[in-house]
């Protein structure tokens, strides 16, 4: 028998996989003994205590809980739509606004979207938005779509340089700005917050350093100042995360994640969504990238753990819009190593496709909380670092010692909240843009000593 069982006096009933000798016990359910299809293969040398590990994620996913404010009334919103130039540099309003914005359709709701989109489909949906407003006196919330054409590094440094230089102009032009709608007020970089890069982005006035009252607004971006003590174990990463932590640029930011390429046309979209995890996945896991940039030392330790594995158990991938995404689709667990930074655009394509996501860093866990609060414990996995990279964990056996109820479980949690890390191509309450008006709007009245 690869399970023990034993029964408390409450009568709970608890497991243990005898086949690794762990001493640990596992609450599954009164009512579900672990499968007997499911042997779990020895831990290696006894250096990480699998059992240990999944009883601790199977309490923390049953103690999640969908936060009230999620359910809240879409706010009304003002969207400055006549900023000048260089402030505003993108019309939504365009017979090609659509593209611009989500990029290229592939089919079944799966998009070529752009990584540097984020602000471009929120200026796209708000502008469009039956919850807009133009009367600011009626506004909950006021989105200043600063320099919301997508755009990469080079394009972004030169954009962020000529609105720097001209601050006093961008805040006369926010007329509706004032003491008591400033922390009401938002903007989005599609970026890091720090602007990583070579040579580093500058989005002083209005992102980093704000200027006036823009100080109390709330700034989005793909990242967020994070504590200093997650700087932690670097090995083999390509950048220094010292420029993660500082806040004190970065006052009332919030992290959203890259864009991913899942977009369905709203609450009315037919199912099935690319979410849908109700059917059998033909692979167990799945890397998408190369091993060659950002998070080395986890990236090669992947490659090399997949490459013994081989398909369908794991599959290894360029990063490929189409092929990708479809990819995703037919995976159980996505394996989501850092990029360049900790965030990368994978983690939101996952998600959108109901892949559990395997993450390898705790600045990449730690983001994204207006989507995650409530149920990221529930369909995620934070595999310990350290353990990985000194060959104490292996993902065969992490993936294989994860107990079937929780597995099911897990894949029922995404599917309920994945619609939550997309961005539809309307009005939706379910979605990012529907999430971040409603942050927006609990951080302003929790910071109402401020009105």
């Amino acid at each position: 028998m690869a399970w023990q069982q034993r029964t408390d006096v409450d009568g709970t009933r608890f497991y243990q996989n005898t086949a690794t000798g762990a001493s640990s016990w596992l609450k599954l359910a009164d009512d579900a003994p672990p499968s007997a299809g499911n042997r779990i293969a020895p831990s290696d040398n006894g250096a990480f205590d699998y059992d240990a590990f999944w009883r601790d994620a199977w309490r923390a996913a049953n103690a999640t809980a969908r936060p009230a404010w999620l359910g809240r009334r879409p706010p009304r919103v003002f969207v400055y739509d006549d900023l000048p130039a260089p402030f505003s540099d993108w019309s939504p309003d365009g017979s090609g606004a659509e593209a611009t914005a989500f990029g290229r359709p592939l089919g079944g709701s799966v998009y070529d979207t752009s990584g540097y989109a984020f602000a471009a489909m929120v200026h796209y949906r708000l502008s469009r938005s039956a919850h807009r407003t133009r009367d600011p006196a009626a506004a909950d919330v006021f989105f200043a779509p600063i320099l919301t054409k997508p755009k990469r590094h080079h394009a972004l440094l030169a954009a962020c340089a000529e609105v720097g230089g001209r601050t006093a102009e961008l805040l006369a032009a926010l007329r509706h700005l004032n003491a008591r709608t400033a922390p009401r007020h938002f903007v989005i970089l599609s970026k890091e917050h720090p602007g990583t890069g070579t040579p580093p982005l500058n989005c002083s006035g209005w992102f980093n350093h704000p200027a006036g009252l823009l100080r109390r607004a709330v700034r989005v971006s793909y990242s967020h100042p994070q504590p200093a003590e997650y700087r932690g174990d670097v090995r083999g990463y390509g950048k220094q995360l010292g420029i993660f932590i500082d806040a004190a640029p970065y006052p009332h930011a919030v992290s959203f994640p890259y864009p991913g390429g899942v977009h369905v046309a709203g609450p009315g979209a037919a199912a099935p969504f690319p979410w849908d995890t109700s059917q059998p996945r033909p692979h167990r896991l799945l890397f998408t990238g190369r091993d060659s940039h950002g998070d080395t030392a986890v990236r090669r330790h992947i490659s090399k753990q997949c490459r013994s594995l081989r398909s369908p158990r794991c599959v290894s991938a360029s990063y490929d819009f189409g092929k990708g995404l479809r990819l995703k689709q037919q995976s159980d667990f996505c394996l989501e190593p850092g990029g360049d930074t900790p965030y990368r655009k994978s983690l939101a394509d996952s998600i959108g496709c109901g892949c559990i996501p395997l993450i390898f860093h705790v600045m990449t866990d730690n983001a994204n909380e207006w989507l995650w609060e409530g149920w990221k414990e529930g369909a995620r996995v934070l595999v310990p670092r350290k353990p990985f990279l000194d060959g104490a964990l292996t993902l065969e056996r992490l993936v294989d010692t994860i107990p079937p109820r929780l597995l099911t479980q897990m894949k029922a949690t995404l599917a309920a909240n994945a619609r939550r890390f997309t961005i539809s191509l309307a009005d939706d309450p379910g979605d990012a843009v529907h999430a971040l008006l409603l942050g927006v709007e609990r951080q302003a009245r929790l910071r109402k000593v401020e009105l």
